[in-house]
């Protein structure tokens, strides 16, 4: 029983290896992150723009994802999109924020702090899942929970304005997510692709509705 019980423990250890793989360090994360540039981000980004909509629709998901293993599996992801209203050209700015993670129970996000100075908004929930099939394996049920916050518009004029070429080559705009049933979720989104999002928002020719 012992021997089949160690056998056990082991192909768990090996399952998990192989599905997650080695989670690299946050300085090689940031350090990939740091690798693309604007163009990078214009070629990955989708508009979407439907005639039977009112607004366009700008996406920066394709962008970047941190992956884990041989599957790939991506567990938290953060990204732009970008929203123009073609009525009357109003443009909206918005982080939409993926987090995926077993630490025992909902985080319920509520709030976001960002920006200089520091600013706090409200987020909205967009979706939410659990998976427990192998909690044994994690030692807690999987839990997703995807939120988006709007960047006040100013924030982004501060960006365009202050930030300089060195500093989109070695910083991340950072935002912190503030959560109620587990701790905060700091991330940031690499200056190269906000700058790749109001550059595409700004030469993007629409037809206005009339």
């Amino acid at each position: 029983m012992t021997n089949l019980k160690f056998t056990n423990t082991i192909l768990v250890c090996a399952i998990t290896a192989f599905i997650a793989g080695c989670a690299a360090s946050p300085q090689q994360k940031l350090d990939e992150l740091l690798s693309l540039d604007e163009a990078h981000f214009r070629d990955a980004m989708t508009i979407t723009d439907d005639s039977l909509e009112t607004t366009v629709v700008f996406s920066t998901q394709g962008g970047w994802a941190e992956k884990h293993g041989v599957l790939g599996i991506v567990w938290s992801d953060s990204f732009l999109r970008g929203y123009i209203d073609k009525q009357t050209g109003h443009k909206t700015f918005q982080a939409y924020v993926a987090m995926r993670h077993t630490l025992g129970g909902w985080a319920h996000p509520y709030q976001a702090n960002y920006g200089k100075p520091l600013r706090t908004t409200d987020v909205s929930k967009v979706s939410t899942d659990v998976d427990c099939s192998a909690s044994d394996l994690y030692g807690s049920c999987k839990y997703e929970e995807h939120v988006v916050f709007t960047i006040h518009p100013d924030e982004v004029l501060r960006i365009w304005t202050e930030v300089t070429p060195e500093d989109f080559k070695t910083k991340v705009w950072k935002f912190r997510i503030k959560n109620q049933g587990t701790k905060d979720y700091d991330d940031g989104i690499p200056l190269p692709e906000m700058l790749a999002l109001v550059n595409a928002m700004n030469e993007y020719s629409y037809v206005p509705m009339q």
